[in-house]
């Protein structure tokens, strides 16, 4: 139970363009992972790509990556606070929980208004 606390409720990003909804992470190597659910607080995503590239990522407890939702951008430092590798022949499948640790105000702003779209969105299906 969240007890009211807004930045705690998960707003899963399926209802959204896939293509037009990921995270873009560079940490030496360039990845792009998909948005699996966002909240005020941080996401969760997934990620498939080369070996060696996802264990360097899972290996790090904070880093930055781009939040793109449509024509948004949004800069977020981050702090890793799970994951875990699913594989899949012939790659694998790296799933992740960050909290967002450094946002600048204005993507702040930015985030929030692309959570209550998520929100309208879920509500008006319900």
């Amino acid at each position: 139970m969240n007890n009211g606390n807004r930045k705690d409720l998960r707003y899963s990003a399926s209802m959204l363009n896939a293509d037009n909804v990921y995270v873009e992470i560079d940490i030496g190597v360039r990845m792009r992972g998909n948005i699996i659910d966002i909240s005020a607080g941080g996401l969760a995503f997934k990620i498939t790509g080369d070996d060696d590239g996802l264990r360097h990522l899972d290996r790090l407890r904070d880093y930055a990556m781009v939040i793109v939702i449509d024509s948004l951008r949004i800069v977020a430092g981050v702090q890793k606070v799970w994951g875990f590798f699913r594989d899949l022949k012939p790659g694998q499948m790296y799933l992740s929980g960050v909290s967002f640790d450094d946002v600048s105000n204005d993507d702040r702003l930015k985030l929030y208004s692309v959570i209550e779209r998520i929100r309208d969105i879920s509500l008006a299906g319900s």
